[in-house]
């Protein structure tokens, strides 16, 4: 029981903090950089996922090496679904909402955000 409380409260951690670097590097990208949203979007996404990925194999699942490839497997295409749901809102909200891009991923995360691993 102490095991699987321990495993949620790191997943708990590990899901707010590359949320938060989620947010920190689209704002970066986007506001200091001048890329395109959309862009800026798909990286710190990228970059959070891969974050994600290796903290929670590290700290949160039990691994062994027959699941690894089926695990890698089933994480790439999970990942795969959540870029696409996640550029998909960013662009549905921003393009016939008219809200701010940077509003809408503040609120997407808050809200809406699926952390696959």
């Amino acid at each position: 029981m102490k095991r699987i409380v321990i495993q949620i409260l790191n997943f708990v951690i590990i899901g707010g903090f590359t949320t938060l670097v989620d947010l920190c590097v689209l704002i970066f990208t986007t506001e200091r950089l001048n890329i395109p949203y959309f862009i800026s979007n798909l990286l710190s996404f990228s970059i959070s996922l891969s974050i994600n990925y290796f903290l929670s194999m590290r700290f949160v699942f039990v691994v062994n090496n027959r699941q690894s490839k089926k695990d890698g497997l089933m994480f790439a295409v999970l990942s795969i679904l959540g870029l696409v749901l996640n550029q998909s809102i960013l662009v549905i909200l921003t393009h016939y909402f008219g809200l701010f891009e940077l509003n809408i991923e503040a609120l997407y995360a808050s809200s809406f955000k699926i952390q696959f691993f």
